[in-house]
């Protein structure tokens, strides 16, 4: 008896000591889980079902619990629609851990997911290597983080049916083109964002919003916006390669730092903008452009435009806030401003630089210009000349004719070189010619 027990103490003890040296016995596939071709499954019997599993396979070692699950390291993840158990076919409609998917599985090559599969799930391969991710039609949503930080992710074709994408679900992932298809309307932050390669993307008509960081830190150099987006989310184009946007007419906001960084040389606003947020085109630094501002605009907000290569710039009537450095180091050399009650919208000690102040012409209505001297800071602008801004307001008229005129009132037959507004069928727009 007392062998017996020296022996069982002498176990007990060699196997605590190899417990903590990190050694650890496999456990046993679940019943309700069944390998086949390489792909662990976890079967309902009533439903016919079933889910492409990473059931627990040992105990954590060292603190490490990733080492907890199936390993799909070096599998081809080539999914059927359905599978055979036990000699019954299930359909496989999912995965069944929403959280840890193939988390930390080194090398995929190819991920197949079948129509039978609605949804991806967050984090399916959160840490993983995949080269070739293939989507069929069926596939409703992608989740948060579903192929993030994939660098060998070059491709991937997104199918119609796809109704929504996950936050950051394609972060800094390889891919050079995108199209999102047109049946998408729910789209999450940071998508592609640091995604390098990526020049070319295509968005869905519908959404009405450009999400936060949607493109952020990319190569894009061009992109149509849909005619249905009402806002541009803060950086959703920061640190791009956009050389000129065109804004929708459906647009209204354009948030924080949106095109920051961007090397923008023309930007085209709609006149129904009501707000740029602050920094929305920080440190913009294309070729030096003439910016209008759209008519309908009222919140221009702090370092809106700081140090962004501008040369002149006209401010609508409208406007009502001129937030503080908004135009701070642009090389200007002429300022409009269309205001017509300056002491309402007051401006704030460093929109613009001293030197502009000091050295560049400030142009307001006709009879306004006592008016400017009057109010504290726009009075700053030396040199203050009036001229006849009325073209530069929309006109309603019932006339089908069309008009042209030079910024200082006088009517032309042609468009001639500076700044042009045309008047036709009842509005007003304003073209630059250089």
């Amino acid at each position: 008896m007392k062998t017996k027990s020296f022996i069982s103490a002498i176990a007990t003890t060699l196997a605590l000591a190899f417990s903590n040296t990190g050694i650890a016995q496999t456990l046993p596939v679940p019943d309700n889980c069944r390998i086949v071709n390489g792909i662990c499954y976890k079967f309902d019997n009533e439903a016919k079902t079933a889910l492409v599993s990473t059931y627990k396979t040992r105990e954590a070692e060292r603190g490490r619990p990733w080492e907890e699950y199936y390993d799909y390291n070096g599998h081809n993840m080539i999914i059927p629609s359905t599978v055979t158990i036990y000699g019954e076919e299930y359909t496989v409609t999912g995965f069944d851990n929403p959280i840890r998917n193939f988390m930390w599985t080194a090398v995929i090559d190819t991920i197949d997911v079948p129509s039978t599969i609605a949804e991806i799930c967050p984090n399916l391969c959160n840490y993983a290597d995949v080269k070739t991710v293939i989507l069929h039609e069926g596939l409703k949503t992608i989740g948060d983080n579903a192929f993030p930080r994939q660098a060998r992710l070059s491709e991937i074709v997104l199918p119609e049916s796809l109704d929504s994408i996950g936050n950051e679900a394609f972060i800094a992932c390889h891919l050079k083109t995108i199209i999102i298809p047109s049946n998408t309307k729910k789209l999450g932050f940071g998508i592609f964002k640091g995604c390098s390669a990526l020049e070319e993307a295509t968005l869905p008509d519908g959404i009405r919003e450009i999400p936060l960081d949607m493109f952020a830190r990319t190569a894009i150099t061009s992109i149509a916006l849909p005619s249905t987006v009402e806002a541009i989310g803060p950086s959703a184009f920061s640190e791009t390669k956009l050389q000129s946007i065109e804004m929708p007419t459906s647009l209204r906001e354009i948030g924080e730092y949106a095109f920051s960084g961007c090397p923008l040389s023309s930007i085209k606003f709609n006149d129904g903008l009501e707000i740029i947020a602050p920094s929305a085109f920080l440190r913009i630094q294309g070729e030096p452009m003439n910016l209008i501002l759209p008519y309908e605009l009222k919140e221009i907000g702090d370092m809106a435009f700081l140090y962004s290569s501008i040369k002149e710039v006209t401010i609508q009537k409208n406007v009502n806030k001129i937030g503080e450095d908004a135009f701070k180091g642009c090389p200007l050399e002429k300022v409009v401003s269309l205001i017509e009650q300056p002491r309402y919208t007051p401006l704030p000690f460093q929109a613009f630089d001293d030197n502009i102040f000091l050295y560049q012409p400030l142009y307001v209505p006709t009879g306004l210009v006592d008016e400017y001297r009057r109010v504290i800071y726009w009075n700053k602008f030396y040199d203050i000349f009036e001229m006849d801004m009325s073209p530069l307001d929309r006109v309603e008229t019932d006339a089908k004719s069309r008009h042209t005129y030079t910024i200082d009132g006088r009517t032309t037959n042609a468009i001639e070189q500076g700044i042009n507004v045309i008047e036709e069928n009842g509005m007003s727009r304003i073209i630059l010619k250089k």
